[in-house]
C-alpha cells in the first residue's frame, strides 16, 4: 500500500485533466499511477480510484477538500508527501479558491513542511509587478487578489527561502505571438469577427467575458456555417470535455469560450486568438494570448476594440510597457455582403430563441394543467404562434421591390408576412426563402394550410 507522494493542484477541471493525461503518458512505463480528482465527475468513482492508493493525485481544490473532509484515508495521511505543486497560483486566490487552498495547505503536517517536502508554484503572470496590476484597478481588473496572493505565499510550505525562476520574456508573451487589433463599432463586432474567421480560417479561440455572450455568439456563428464550439463554466463536465475533444480534432474549428479556457490549456496548432471583448486585467490578456504560438509555433492574437474600449486597450498596453500594435490587415470590401448575412443570422437567432421560449412556456402550461386535472383549449395548449416581422428575401435585396417588401415586413406588426419578390433574381434564390421558412418553423404551417385548401376544393 503506497502513500501519496505528489499532490498537484490546478484551478480548473480542464487543466487538471490535461496535466493528469500528460503525467500518465510520461509515467506509463515507470509503474507510477496518476489519478484526477475534479468536480463534475462521480465522487464515488473517484473514491474507488483513491482506494487503490495512487502515488500522484492531480486535483481541483473544491473536490479535493470535499474528499478530505469526508475522511478518505489516502488524503488524510499526508506525512509522507514529497512533492506539492500549485499551478496557476494567481488564479488560486480568485473566484473562491483561496479559502479551499488554505484549508488544504493547513492539512499538511508542520513537521513535514520542514522535512522532505518540495513545493513548486507555477504561473505565467506571477512575476508581474504589483504596481502594473494596480494600474488597471479601475473597472474591476488588475490588482484583484494581489493581497491574497501575498498571504498565500506566506502559507505555502517552502523549505527556507524559495528560489524564483523567471522564464518569461520582457513582453510577457511568446516571441512568435503577433499582436494586432481591429477598430470597430459596438454593433460591428459580429461582422468583423465573421469576416476575420472567413478570410483567415484555421483553429481559432474567440474569448468573451460572459456566458451569455458565448451562447449568443456560438448560435450566430453556427447559423453562418462556422464550426463553432461553446465552452464555459456553466456547461456540464462531459459537455466541456466533448467540446475540447472536437476542437482538438478539427483543424478548422472555432472555440467560443469564457476565461475558463484562458489558462493552461495546451491545444496544438491554434492559429489565432481573438479577444471579442477585452479582458479586465493584464494577467487575463497574457493568458488568453498564450493559447496560440505554443511549442515554437506561430500565432496571432487579435483584439476587437470599440471606441468605448480604446482607453482600456491603451491602459492594457501601457501596463505591459508595450506600444500600440499594428492594425490587422483585413479586406473591408467584403463588409457590406458580410453585414447582410450577419444581420440575417442575428434575426434568425432571435426568432429561434423566441420559439424555444414559447415552446418551454407551452410545455410548462401543459404539465401544470395535467397535474391540476384541467383540460386546456387548443388555443391555450398551442399558444399564440406569433413571430416578429421578417422578410424571407432579406438576403436577396436586389431591386426596389425587394426593399419595399422588406420595409413593409418590418412595419407590418407582430405576425410574419411572407414576402416573396417577383423579380427573376429572387426566384432563382427561392432556396433562401425555404431555408428561412424552415428556420422560422413556418414551412409546416404553410403545407398544412395548402392541404386544407385543396381538401375544401375537392369537397
Amino acid at each position: 500500500m503506497s502513500p501519496l507522494r505528489a499532490l498537484i493542484l490546478a484551478p480548473t477541471r480542464e487543466l487538471a485533466l490535461q496535466v493528469c493525461e500528460h503525467l500518465q503518458a510520461v509515467g506509463k512505463g515507470c509503474g507510477i499511477w496518476v489519478v484526477p480528482i475534479v468536480g463534475g465527475i462521480s465522487a464515488l468513482k473517484q473514491e474507488r480510484l483513491l482506494a487503490k492508493h495512487p502515488e500522484v493525485v492531480v486535483a481541483t481544490p473544491g473536490r479535493l477538500l470535499d474528499l478530505m473532509r469526508a475522511g478518505h484515508a489516502h488524503l488524510t495521511h499526508l506525512s509522507r508527501l514529497s512533492f506539492l505543486v500549485i499551478d496557476e497560483a494567481d488564479r488560486m486566490v480568485q473566484q473562491g479558491h483561496y479559502g479551499e487552498l488554505s484549508s488544504i495547505l493547513g492539512a499538511i503536517p508542520r513537521r513535514q513542511q520542514q522535512a522532505r517536502l518540495q513545493t513548486f508554484v507555477f504561473s505565467a503572470t506571477l512575476t508581474l509587478p504589483a504596481s502594473l496590476r494596480r494600474r488597471l484597478r479601475k473597472g474591476g481588473g488588475g490588482a484583484s487578489g494581489s493581497s491574497d496572493l501575498d498571504s498565500l505565499m506566506d502559507k505555502i510550505p517552502f523549505r527556507g527561502k524559495p528560489k524564483i525562476v523567471d522564464l518569461t520574456s520582457q513582453r510577457r508573451l511568446a516571441d512568435k505571438v503577433e499582436e494586432a487589433y481591429l477598430a470597430c463599432g459596438e454593433d460591428e463586432r459580429d461582422e468583423y469577427l465573421y469576416c476575420l474567421l472567413t478570410k483567415h480560417p484555421g483553429r481559432t479561440i474567440v474569448f468573451v467575458n460572459a456566458i451569455s455572450s458565448v451562447r449568443r455568439l456560438g448560435a450566430i456563428l453556427k447559423l453562418l456555417g462556422v464550426k463553432a464550439l461553446p465552452l464555459h463554466a456553466g456547461m456540464q463536465q462531459r459537455q466541456r470535455l466533448r467540446a475540447l475533444d472536437r476542437f482538438k480534432a478539427d483543424p478548422t474549428a472555432v472555440l467560443v469560450a469564457t476565461d475558463v479556457a484562458a489558462r493552461g490549456l495546451d491545444v496544438k496548432d491554434v492559429r489565432c486568438v481573438i479577444h471579442y471583448q477585452l479582458p479586465a486585467s493584464v494577467d487575463v490578456y497574457v493568458h488568453r494570448s498564450g493559447r496560440t504560438a505554443r511549442a515554437e509555433a506561430e500565432g496571432v492574437a487579435v483584439a476587437l476594440v470599440t471606441p468605448k474600449e480604446n482607453a482600456r486597450f491603451l491602459a492594457l498596453l501601457r501596463a505591459m510597457n508595450r506600444g500600440e500594435p499594428p492594425e490587422f490587415p483585413l479586406d473591408t470590401s467584403l463588409l457590406p455582403a458580410v453585414r447582410r448575412r450577419v444581420r440575417l443570422a442575428v434575426r434568425l437567432d432571435a426568432l429561434e430563441r423566441r420559439q424555444s421560449k414559447d415552446k418551454a412556456e407551452r410545455s410548462w402550461r401543459q404539465q401544470h394543467a395535467e397535474q391540476l386535472g384541467i383540460e386546456l383549449s387548443e388555443e391555450e395548449s398551442e399558444g399564440e404562434r406569433e413571430f416578429p416581422a421578417v422578410c424571407v428575401c432579406v438576403s436577396v435585396v436586389c431591386c426596389v421591390l425587394c426593399v419595399v417588401c422588406w420595409m413593409l415586413c418590418l412595419l407590418s406588426g407582430a405576425r410574419v408576412r411572407v414576402c416573396v419578390c417577383v423579380c427573376a433574381r429572387a426566384r432563382a434564390r427561392v432556396g433562401v426563402s425555404l431555408v428561412v421558412l424552415e428556420r422560422l418553423g413556418l414551412a409546416g404551417c404553410l403545407k398544412r394550410r395548402r392541404r386544407r385548401r385543396f381538401a375544401r376544393f375537392g369537397a
